[in-house]
């Protein structure tokens, strides 16, 4: 059977929470630092707070 292997690129820390303008819309970002690897933008994303899960998923922008 084929076996899910998971492949980590990159860690980073958030530093903080801001919001941009978008035409019409404000969207949140994340400034992050990247402590070891590489963040790419189409990659799964999670988002961990002292080792609990809070988000997993592609869409980032959702989680905040």
């Amino acid at each position: 059977p084929l076996k899910e292997v998971e492949e980590i690129f990159g860690i980073a820390n958030v530093l903080q929470q801001f919001e941009i303008s978008k035409g019409r819309r404000k969207l949140s970002v994340a400034g992050c630092k990247c402590l070891q690897g590489v963040l790419k933008r189409d990659a799964m994303f999670r988002v961990e707070r002292n080792g609990q899960v809070l988000y997993e998923g592609k869409d980032v922008k959702q989680f905040f």
